[in-house]
C-alpha cells in the first residue's frame, strides 16, 4: 500500500510498504520523458513542463523499484566518510590514513609517514578545511602533471590544457579542443588508481568514445585496467572530502 502526503516546497514524502522515504520534485523545460532519478543525496522526479503526469502517480508506478534503490541509497550512504575539519582528524592521501596537525612553524603544506601538516598561518586565515582543500588541489597538480608527462611521451600524444576541479560525477574528462579535467580529489586514491584515470583520459584524445578500439587501446597500457576500474568504482565514496561533493 502507498501514501503520499505533500510537504512545503519541493520535499514531498511517499510511504511505499511501510517506508517512508522523502524526494524532490523538478519540471524540467529541456526533459523529453518523465524518470525517477536516484543518487547519493536522494531521489529526484523529474516532470517535463506540460506533462499531465504527476511525480505520485509515477512514483506509484515504479513503486518497486524507487523501493529497492532506497534500501541501495541507505547502504551506500553507510560508506561515506563522516568528515572532521579540525586537528586530529583522519584523511586519505595516495590511499593511506594520515593524521592532520597544524604546524605553527611549517610554512609548507607537509607530509610526514603519518602526519599532513598543514601551516598554523594559513589556517588562521582562512580555516583547516579551506587549506586542506588547497593542499588536495596541490598535490594532485604535482602527481597527475608528473603521470601526464610521462605518459604523453610514451604514448606519443599532446593534450592542450589541464585543469583541477572538484567534479561531483567525474574524476576526469577529455575534450574535442584537447583540454584535460582532473578531480584534485583524485590526490586521495591509490596512486595506481590515479594512473588509470590519466591514461584513459589521455587515450580520449585519439578515441572520443568508449569504443571497442578505445578498451583495446587502454588494455595495452594497463593490461589490469579492470581491476582498476572496479576500486574506484567500490570507492569513490571513500574519496568524499565534504558533504558538498554529493
Amino acid at each position: 500500500m502507498i501514501h503520499v502526503r505533500v510537504m512545503a516546497g519541493t520535499t514531498n514524502e511517499i510511504t511505499i510498504s511501510g517506508e517512508t522515504i522523502r524526494y524532490t520534485v523538478r519540471y524540467s523545460g529541456r526533459a523529453k520523458y518523465p524518470r525517477i532519478d536516484v543518487k547519493i543525496r536522494g531521489i529526484t522526479v523529474v516532470i517535463p513542463k506540460g506533462a499531465r503526469i504527476t511525480p505520485e502517480s509515477l512514483l506509484k508506478e515504479h513503486s518497486s523499484r524507487v523501493l529497492a534503490h532506497t534500501k541501495t541509497l541507505e547502504k551506500r550512504r553507510k560508506k561515506i566518510p563522516r568528515r572532521r575539519f579540525e586537528e586530529g582528524a583522519i584523511f586519505p592521501y595516495l590511499g593511506r590514513a594520515y593524521r592532520v596537525r597544524v604546524d605553527g612553524t611549517a610554512e609548507e603544506y607537509v607530509i610526514t609517514d603519518k602526519e599532513i601538516i598543514l601551516p598554523a598561518e594559513r589556517v588562521a586565515r582562512s580555516s583547516l578545511k579551506k587549506e586542506l582543500q588547497k593542499f588536495y588541489r596541490k598535490e594532485a597538480e604535482k602527481i597527475i602533471g608528473a603521470l601526464l608527462a610521462s605518459y604523453t611521451e610514451k604514448l606519443g600524444l599532446r593534450y592542450n590544457t589541464v585543469r583541477f576541479k572538484n567534479q561531483k560525477t567525474r574524476w576526469g574528462s577529455c575534450s574535442r579542443a584537447g583540454n584535460l579535467n582532473f578531480n584534485w580529489r583524485l590526490a586521495m586514491a591509490p596512486w595506481e588508481i590515479i594512473e588509470y584515470i590519466v591514461v584513459h583520459e589521455l587515450i580520449h584524445l585519439e578515441e572520443r568514445n568508449h569504443s571497442k578500439k578505445f578498451w583495446l587501446k587502454l588494455s595495452r597500457v594497463l593490461p589490469d585496467y579492470k581491476k582498476r576500474a572496479t576500486w574506484l568504482k567500490e570507492h569513490a565514496l571513500t574519496l568524499i572530502f565534504s558533504e558538498e561533493d554529493y
